[in-house]
This record gives structure tokens, C-alpha cells and sequence, in this order.
């Protein structure tokens, strides 16, 4: 008997991730196909223009990340699953106080580049500007199906994202020439059509009920984790965006589009893993709350023996193909370049290396301890890229990428091993006593059934 529920718990915990998985490779491979038809479309000083402006938009998001989608996985898989329609409706009024600020933010960034001359750099800022409230959006609700586990849902959303955007594309560049912000546009109307399917799935109560949580309380909390986690994760934002930053700022947006042709190819590793540790957060969580520290430990091992394994498979496939990758995905005038390959796929496998930390730190609420990691990689990431970049090049910036994250993905595994240790000496046990001991509003949760086994987890 005991032999036959870990069978089916194991089934349904791989059914899962793979629904995690497909949905995740959907929608980072609609986004890849974006940017491969913009780099074939678009010459090398306009697509750096478009890299730039992104890598600006990635850091100006991270807020609204941090404070939305990041604390809504903790919090809604854990002290507010049994009113999860009322916490949906709160977070979109949250969505609606965020976003003006981001849309002004990066306006003003625009119109910065173009007073000092940077035209192109100007209107990348301005269109993604204008996308951001339904991108942002689509960023909310696709992560908050990982918190019911209404993964077919996600996986419909993003087919249906995919198909308006990848159809648009192709519809409008039979009746005009495409440009950055056009494609932008197309991507916030497909990111509006797939939110409002998720929000239509999720039901999301928007007149709170008699036990809906009050507004200030979810605010405050999404505020008080949210700014730990924003503090750690923006030095995390400074080392991905600063070697692109860098080369466009120290060699020019060509150099800048040549590199950020080549960051296509690992883009989707991030893109997936985030969906990854999405869900195993949410299981995390829960067996925190059940099983104690042997529970997270257990989830999180899983994490990091899946991810390594993923994505060192993906790198030795793209550096084994990678001249005629590069020529056939990139085109002639990128196709010199491909040796970049030989560094940038290292940043896969260290990325993921730090996965199953990722999902132990966040899942014992302890984000601050993300800090010094970040930090540490962003300083190893700006101090070499500023030091090789002028001799080596788009090489110095893919060096100082790589060992950023080499340096970040070490300090994540000493801190979730110290995080974890510190969550046992504190007399963390399995069993419904340890949603008393872990519990930081009180012990006021209940301890939720196990999601891997498939039981009813009170959604609606």
C-alpha cells in the first residue's frame, strides 16, 4: 500500500513538472522566436538599441516582480489558500497602483536617451513603456496558476499567448515592414488576450467576502517580503543586464546586438527554470508546513538534480552545434561569433546549480539571506566586465557573465545550507506541529494536504 501512494505521488509530482515544463517552453520559445526574428529583421545597432532598452525594462520590473508575483506563490500557497479568490482580487488592485510608477520610470528613461542623442534607444524605451501594464499583467497571473496547480490552464494561457502573438507577427509582416514598436504591441494585446483567459479560469473575487483578508494586511506583507527579496534580487538584476549594459556603453550598440543575439540562446534557461522553481516553491511551502525541514530538503534536492541535469544537457547540445546554430538561427552577419557559445553555456549549469537553494531560502521566508550572494556576483560581474570589455571585447563581457553567476551560485548553496540548519536547531519538526513552529503569523495556518499527492488543496 505504502509502495502504491509513493508510486502515484511520484507520477503525479512528474505530470506536474512536466506541465511546468511545456507550459514554460511555450512561452520562453515564443519569446525566442521574437527574438530571432527581430535579430534576422533588424541591423545589429537597432537590436542592440532593443537589447538595451530590455535589459533596462528587466530592472525597472524587478519591483513589481519582487512584490507581486515572487510573495503571491509564498503567501497564497500558504496563509491565504483558504480565501485564494479574495487574495486574487488584492493583488490586482495591487497590479493597478504598481504600474503607473513603472510606465513613468521608464518614459523617463526615454526621454533621457533622447535628449542626449539616442533616438533609437529612446523609442525601444517608449514602446516597452507603453506594453508594460498587460505585460506585466501576464508576468501576475501566469505564476499565480502555480499556487491552485492549475497547470493546464497556464499551459492553455500560453499556447493562446503564443498563437496571438506568433500569428500577429506573421499577419502583420505581410502588410508592413516591422519595427520594435510594433512588435511590442502585438505582444501586449497577446499578453491582455492570455490574462484575461487565466483571470477567467482563476475567478478571481473582486468585492471582497466576509473572510477575505483586508487589503492593508496583504499590502504590508507582499511590502515586507517583497523589499527584502527586491533588495537581494537587485544586485542579482545588476549582474544578468550589466554585460550587455556595458557593451553597448563601452563598444557601441553593435558590439551590443552581436552579444545579445548570442544571450538568446540562454535566455530561455532562466525563463524556464523561474517556472520550475515556481512550482516547486509552492510544494515546498507546503511540506514546510507538513513535514518540516526534511520536507523542504527533500523538495529541494529534487530541484536541483532536474535542473542541472536539463540544462547541462541543453549546453552541450548548443556548443556541439554551434557554427552552423549560429548561422542557420542567427544569420552571416552573427555567424563569426559563435565561440562565444564556448563561455556563455556555462552560465546554464551554474544558474541552475543554485536551483534547489533558490526554492529552500524563499520557502522558509528568508529572502534576506539572498543578499550577500547577489551582491557578491554583481560586484565579480560590473569588476571584470569593466576590466576586460575594453581589451577582449564581447569575450569580456561573456566571461564576467559567467563568473558573476559562478560566484552567485556558490553563496546560494552556503546560504540555504545555513538557512535550513538554522530552521532545525529551532526544533522544527514533521507533522501538523510544524505549521505551529514555522508559521510567522502565529501558527494561524492549518497545515495544507500534500499537492504532490494529488489530494483537494481548498482552492475554488
Amino acid at each position: 500500500m505504502a509502495a502504491t501512494d509513493a508510486a502515484r505521488r511520484a507520477a503525479t509530482w512528474s505530470l506536474r513538472a512536466f506541465l511546468v515544463v511545456v507550459e514554460q517552453a511555450t512561452y520562453s520559445g515564443t519569446h525566442f522566436l521574437v527574438g530571432i526574428l527581430l535579430v534576422r529583421l533588424l541591423p545589429p545597432a537597432t537590436y542592440g538599441a532593443f537589447g538595451m532598452a530590455f535589459a533596462l525594462f528587466l530592472l525597472v520590473a524587478m519591483a513589481y516582480n519582487c512584490l507581486l508575483p515572487e510573495a503571491a506563490v509564498v503567501f497564497g500557497s500558504g496563509r491565504y489558500r483558504e480565501t485564494f479568490a479574495d487574495y486574487l482580487g488584492l493583488l490586482l488592485r495591487l497590479h493597478l497602483v504598481l504600474v503607473p510608477a513603472i510606465v513613468l520610470l521608464l518614459a523617463g528613461m526615454a526621454a533621457i536617451a533622447a535628449a542626449t542623442g539616442e533616438e533609437e534607444l529612446a523609442t525601444s524605451l517608449l514602446a516597452f513603456a507603453a506594453a508594460s501594464p498587460l505585460v506585466l499583467l501576464y508576468w501576475l497571473v501566469r505564476r499565480l496558476c502555480y499556487i491552485p496547480l492549475r497547470l493546464g490552464l497556464g499551459l492553455v494561457a500560453s499556447t493562446f499567448y503564443a498563437v496571438l502573438l506568433l500569428g500577429g507577427l506573421f499577419l502583420a509582416g505581410r502588410v508592413v515592414e516591422l519595427a520594435v514598436p510594433g512588435v511590442l504591441a502585438l505582444m501586449a494585446a497577446a499578453a491582455g488576450g492570455a490574462s484575461a483567459l487565466v483571470l477567467v479560469g482563476l475567478r478571481p473575487r473582486l468585492s471582497p467576502s466576509e473572510l477575505a483578508p483586508s487589503w492593508r494586511a496583504v499590502a504590508s506583507e507582499h511590502v515586507r517580503y517583497g523589499s527584502w527579496l527586491l533588495l537581494a534580487s537587485a544586485p542579482q538584476g545588476v549582474q544578468n543586464q550589466a554585460p550587455l549594459l556595458l557593451a553597448g556603453w563601452l563598444l557601441g550598440l553593435d558590439a551590443a546586438g552581436v552579444l545579445r543575439a548570442y544571450l538568446n540562446f540562454i535566455l530561455p534557461v532562466p525563463l524556464l527554470a523561474s517556472a520550475f522553481v515556481g512550482l516547486m516553491l509552492t510544494v515546498a511551502a507546503r511540506r514546510r508546513h507538513t513535514r518540516g525541514v526534511a520536507g523542504v530538503r527533500q523538495v529541494a534536492r529534487f530541484s536541483t538534480w532536474i535542473a542541472v541535469g536539463a540544462s547541462g544537457a541543453y549546453a552541450l547540445a548548443v556548443v556541439a552545434a554551434r557554427d552552423p546554430l549560429a548561422s542557420l538561427v542567427l544569420g552571416p552577419v552573427y555567424a563569426p561569433h559563435a565561440d562565444l557559445l564556448l563561455i556563455l553555456m556555462l552560465w546554464p549549469v551554474l544558474f541552475a546549480l543554485a536551483t534547489g537553494a533558490s526554492v529552500a531560502i524563499r520557502a522558509f521566508e528568508q529572502p534576506q539571506v539572498l543578499l550577500l550572494p547577489s551582491l557578491a556576483g554583481a560586484v565579480t560581474t560590473v569588476g571584470l566586465g569593466v576590466s576586460l570589455i575594453p581589451s577582449l571585447g564581447v569575450v569580456g563581457a561573456a566571461v564576467a557573465h559567467v563568473a558573476g553567476q559562478g560566484v552567485t551560485s556558490l553563496g546560494l548553496l552556503r546560504a540555504a545550507r545555513d538557512v535550513q540548519a538554522d530552521a532545525a536547531r529551532a526544533g522544527t519538526v514533521r507533522g501538523p506541529v510544524a505549521s505551529r513552529s514555522l508559521t510567522s503569523n502565529g501558527g494561524t495556518d492549518r497545515a495544507s494536504p500534500d499537492p504532490i499527492a494529488g489530494t483537494h488543496t481548498g482552492y475554488p
